[in-house]
């Protein structure tokens, strides 16, 4: 049969001539179609691709609600120090829970000199910390509700705290952040869950 396309082209040659570089331009611009459908849950041509392919209508996850809290508060399967952070007067800022191994910058330089930190986003006036994969051992922590996000504990001119903290062990505040030996609790490598209430 005689070819019938312009100029005597073969199809099957014309589609083999195309560069490598827009063949990867197709395949990048199909992978973020994909992907953006799948974002956005309810996307009804990604979801009859996938049922084309797979014969599965629900392959695809449902939406997730917008208002998932900022961290779970069930406990971590994993082995770990598990603290639960009371008292928070209200969802401004972050919390900030940091651990150290030594008394060095404890409690107030948590930024540099914590072994461990982590920094949760308040919601419903609710945080947790998890540490995991931390080795045996004696440790201190810090927890401050740090509600400008300034990455410290604001003080007043007389040096009083302006923001809330606590500490393990239940350790007070007198005139001054108690000391590391106040602070320390062994850590056997195991499940430890803590508990630290706010104190503004």
């Amino acid at each position: 049969m005689q070819d019938l396309t312009p100029n005597g082209a073969d199809p099957q040659r014309c589609w083999q001539n195309v560069p490598v570089k827009v063949w990867w331009l197709l395949l990048t611009a199909l992978f973020i179609a994909f992907i953006a459908g799948v974002y956005v849950g309810n996307y009804a041509p990604v979801r009859e691709v996938l049922r084309m392919i797979t014969g599965h209508p629900r392959d695809l996850p449902p939406k997730l609600p917008s208002d998932l809290p900022a961290v779970g508060l069930t406990q971590s399967p994993c082995p770990g120090i598990h603290v639960k952070v009371l008292n928070i007067r209200n969802s401004t800022g972050t919390v900030a829970c940091a651990l150290f191994e030594s008394p060095v910058g404890f409690p107030a330089e948590y930024l540099h000199f914590a072994t461990n930190i982590m920094v949760i986003k308040v919601r419903d006036a609710q945080a947790r910390c998890d540490f995991e994969d931390i080795p045996p051992g004696a440790y201190a922590l810090a927890v401050v509700h740090d509600e400008n996000m300034n990455g410290k504990l604001d003080t007043n001119r007389l040096g009083i705290p302006t923001e809330g903290y606590g500490f393990s062990n239940e350790a007070k505040a007198l005139l001054g952040a108690p000391s590391f030996s106040a602070t320390r609790f062994p850590y056997d490598g195991e499940n430890l869950d803590l508990t630290i209430s706010l104190h503004y």
